[in-house]
């Protein structure tokens, strides 16, 4: 590079540092003056913000779901299997399932509401069965047929009880339970 190519170069930049001001004072003040605002506004938000976060926090902690800033697990009530077994049920065979049983609510009386209740807060589907440790069967509700409790025996190994016990799983005396006539699948 040439001594004159340089020389241009120098003068270039000098220009530039040494010309007018792209923005006043008053206006760089103004600017300046909006941004304190903003961030008084943002500092009393945050401070609003951190009011309720521990208000909602204290009341976490009198209702008993949360202790020392930690959340605390809800204990879940344990359901006994007998409000499923001392329903109606009738007996259906498919080839997808196999044998598996049914409790249609008009053969049952408010017992089935609950236990249905029960499944529906569960979410319990055919793919995602309702069973508790101990259950012989697993309890399952279907959307399109509302009026039914669906129930599968379960694998073997896959309950601690005696056989004896699964046994007696649909015993229809049980709960005054009447035993309907076996059905034959339609679907």
């Amino acid at each position: 590079m040439s001594q004159q190519t340089l020389n241009q170069k120098t003068e270039k930049t000098s220009q530039v540092s040494s010309g007018p001001q792209t923005a006043p004072v008053e206006a760089l003040e103004k600017n300046l003056s909006e941004l304190r605002a903003r961030v008084i506004a943002l500092e009393v938000k945050t401070s609003t913000m951190e009011t309720g976060l521990s208000e909602v926090c204290r009341a976490l902690e009198i209702s008993g779901l949360m202790k020392d800033g930690e959340a605390v697990t809800a204990k879940k009530e344990s359901v006994p299997e007998t409000v499923f077994t001392c329903l109606n049920w009738g007996v259906l065979q498919s080839p997808n399932l196999g044998s598996f049983k049914v409790a249609l609510k008009k053969d049952n009386d408010e017992k089935w509401t609950k236990a249905y209740d029960i499944l529906q807060r569960a979410v319990a589907t055919i793919n995602k069965r309702f069973v508790e440790p101990g259950y012989v069967h697993g309890y399952w509700v279907w959307q399109e047929r509302p009026d039914r409790i669906f129930a599968k025996q379960l694998k073997q190994g896959a309950t601690t009880e005696k056989k004896a016990e699964s046994e007696q799983a649909f015993n229809p005396n049980l709960c005054g339970a009447k035993p309907i006539k076996k059905r034959e699948a339609t679907s």
